[in-house]
């Protein structure tokens, strides 16, 4: 077989992440994968060690895909912290929070569940995963504490406090198979958050 050319590990990657929009980790079989990818299955364990360490770099690579739209929103959050004003920040962020608990709500298509375990098993990969998460945590945090100091969200919040409940409540809806533990449309969600952090419902959380 010809020598395959220096980008043969993101072609396979890349492949993998396609497979996994149609099937489970544990329903690709790798001589499929290289027939899709057009390699040889040497040259798969060439790249990758394992099955299960290519599947948990894949279920990252499907994991920064699937923030990236809401990556993009809350840049808009940030312009209009900065640029807008109040009414135009809580409106971006009303739509960034929609967007992100929409996100729980599409496990059947994206298996959510497998795009944090699978990772979560790899230790190498997870201390990847976990920055990422970190850095998009840090992200929103540091937005919050801006709004806050200009005023425009409650003093007394606990926002580190407020931002963990959410993200359990919504990581809970998609990794629990039939959870209903916070029934609320993504509408709601973005309503709710916005009204909790200006002060107009619920009681202060210090």
């Amino acid at each position: 077989m010809a020598k395959r050319p220096s980008n043969a590990r993101l072609h396979i990657l890349q492949t993998t992440v396609e497979m996994l929009d149609e099937l489970r980790p544990s329903e690709i079989l790798i001589n499929e994968l290289a027939a899709r990818a057009n390699v040889g299955i040497p040259t798969i364990y060439y790249h990758f060690e394992s099955k299960d360490r290519l599947m948990a770099l894949a279920q990252v690579e499907r994991y920064e895909r699937l923030v990236a739209a809401a990556r993009e929103l809350g840049e808009t959050v940030a312009a209009a912290l900065e640029d807008e004003g109040a009414s135009a920040f809580w409106d971006r962020l009303e739509e960034y929070v929609a967007m992100t608990w929409q996100l729980s709500h599409v496990r059947t298509k994206l298996d959510l569940g497998g795009v944090l375990s699978d990772p979560m098993s790899d230790a190498v990969v997870r201390e990847r995963l976990i920055s990422l998460v970190k850095e998009q945590h840090d992200r929103w945090m540091d937005l919050l504490s801006r709004a806050q100091a200009r005023g425009w969200i409650a003093t007394p919040l606990n926002l580190e406090w407020l931002s963990s409940l959410f993200w359990s409540a919504s990581l809970g809806q998609a990794l629990v198979p039939g959870a209903a533990f916070a029934p609320l449309s993504p509408p709601e969600a973005g309503w709710l958050m916005r009204r909790v952090l200006s002060g107009e419902l619920g009681p202060s959380v210090e």
